[in-house]
């Protein structure tokens, strides 16, 4: 595809609360690799992904207008190597090669770096001499502006030039035509469970494609009344919680005023074996399974209480009056959680996700909880994400924002950023309601799935760890991306660099990772019993 390139409503609205609000909504990732990567080689597998998916070489056009969204068009003036780079980091320590310390602190400027309009907006930097104690011999970090597409679309759009690229095909392919067929009846009924295989012997039988063509349909509208009640559910909770929070917020970073700091932190914990998710999963789930992404939240909101009863008080009249509410009324974590309504076999560069807020518990259980403060915690966590899960609502607003987001003279409401006459004499108004949301929450934190069993490889060497790591949102915000890759689960924490809670991601992903040895520790002893 050439030529212009118009964006969605959704693509669009990044563009705008970008000027609206102070936050940078930039996607990244790092990757380690078992051997030296070559720069060449790089370049050809992002020739391989321009020509698959052609965005990464357009630029922004027709920015400014009213009654229009912007455009991509193509830059003339597109190099690969503009884009693309290597360094050698400078040691801590004297030694020709570094490790995780100088990693992570490049990565913090990286994602901290503002965008060139005037240019794709893409960029990835090759780490020449990055070591570890996995065997990583090189390390590559790379980031996409949010309007180019969500995290699943980056995702796909980086594995499909990988070793995974054919792999990769068949499921999204698969994954199509089985939507394609349980929509008509053609899909065997051992699909739908295995304790149905008997009847594949009839399938292409009109009677039974009739039935399957009900039972789809049926399935369909019953569960679209269920997300019509939970739709309900969320709504009252949202409303609740959030005018219950929004002014005591809980921030891991001292409160201050005036701008933003520019300067940003990031942090890896280390990976964790899926056998051992498996083994809490087990020990914690009922005749409720529990999910990974319950597991996960439940110990990211266990370690945030954590921090927040450690971190000193911010100073102030006004701040010790809600440390005191605090600390009799309950505050649950709000994290806003993407969710993708990608299609099977939606291969797109465009924004197709929504995101909800949920609330998780706060409370500080100290460093040996029982076993059933765990398992309350998990449980609380597994009913606040269900709400997100079932609910139409997300997906009305994905539809709204989709629609408005392309004309700025209605979006975010008529008239509040831009009217006929051009910039609106209101937009301060919409400036603070935006600013208000997006720090009335702690994090972003969202999951990528990778290749879930086998290590891929990129530029003809293995990756041996890969991280993704969402937008922040506002000031004081947290950006938390889980990924499971090649057997293992890691989690990734980016926060602003701000006096007085220097290190802060690094005590995030330190506590993780011994509280993940606490879950893990019940969960044998009660599995054993």
């Amino acid at each position: 595809m050439s030529g212009t390139d118009v964006l969605s409503g959704m693509d669009n609205m990044w563009f705008i609360m970008e000027d609206l609000v102070d936050f940078n909504p930039a996607c990244a990732g790092t990757y380690t690799f078992r051997g030296e990567v070559d720069i060449k080689k790089v370049e050809e597998q992002m020739h391989r992904q321009i020509a698959r998916f052609p965005r990464y070489r357009k630029k922004l056009a027709n920015l400014q207008n009213t009654w229009s969204g912007a455009s991509f068009v193509d830059d003339p003036d597109f190099h690969v190597m503009k884009h693309l780079s290597s360094v050698r980091l400078k040691s801590k320590n004297g030694s020709d090669y570094v490790g995780r310390d100088e990693l992570e602190e490049f990565v913090g400027h990286f994602v901290a770096e503002p965008w060139d309009f005037g240019r794709p907006l893409w960029q990835t930097v090759i780490i020449e001499n990055y070591r570890d104690e996995t065997g990583a011999l090189s390390a590559m970090v790379t980031k996409g502006h949010h309007a180019l597409t969500d995290g699943q679309g980056f995702v796909m759009s980086q594995m499909a030039v990988t070793s995974f690229g054919k792999e990769l095909d068949r499921v999204m392919e698969g994954g199509k035509q089985k939507l394609h067929d349980a929509k008509r009846g053609l899909l065997p009924p051992s699909q739908y469970h295995p304790s149905l295989k008997k009847l594949d012997a009839y399938q292409g039988a009109i009677w039974l494609r009739f039935l399957l063509l009900c039972l789809y349909w049926t399935l369909w509208f019953i569960n679209l009344w269920i997300d019509s009640l939970w739709s309900v559910t969320q709504a009252t909770q949202a409303i609740f919680f959030w005018f219950m929070t929004f002014w005591r917020r809980s921030m891991l970073t001292p409160h201050y005023y005036g701008q933003r700091v520019r300067e940003k932190e990031y942090s890896t914990s280390e990976e964790f074996p899926m056998e051992e998710v498996k083994r809490i999963q087990k020990a914690f789930s009922n005749s409720i399974h529990v999910t990974l992404n319950d597991v996960v939240c439940a110990i990211i909101s266990d370690v945030v209480a954590e921090e927040l009863h450690q971190r000193k008080p911010d100073a102030g009249v006004v701040n010790g009056i809600i440390s005191m509410i605090n600390k009799y009324v309950p505050n649950p974590i709000g994290i806003f959680i993407p969710i993708s309504l990608r299609s099977p076999g939606d291969w797109t560069m465009t924004n197709l996700s929504t995101a909800a807020l949920a609330y998780l518990p706060s409370n500080y259980t100290g460093s040996n909880p029982s076993f059933k403060t765990m398992y309350d915690r998990i449980h609380r966590t597994k009913r606040r994400l269900n709400v997100l899960k079932h609910s139409l609502l997300p997906r009305i607003n994905f539809w709204l924002n989709d629609v408005l987001g392309i004309y700025p003279i209605l979006w975010p409401f008529p008239l509040l950023y831009k009217t006929p006459f051009g910039v609106s004499p209101l937009r301060f108004i919409m400036s603070f309601i935006l600013d208000l949301v997006f720090t009335s929450f702690t994090a972003i934190v969202t999951n990528v799935p990778g290749p879930a069993k086998e290590p891929l490889r990129m530029a003809d060497v293995e990756v041996i760890r890969w991280t993704a790591i969402p937008p922040q949102a506002g000031k004081g915000t947290l950006a938390i991306g889980i990924i499971s890759y090649a057997g293992g689960l890691s989690i990734s924490v980016v926060s602003d660099k701000v006096p007085g809670a220097e290190g802060i991601t690094r005590r995030l992903t330190d506590k993780f990772e011994k509280r993940w040895k606490v879950y893990l520790d019940a969960s044998d002893k009660k599995i054993k019993n």
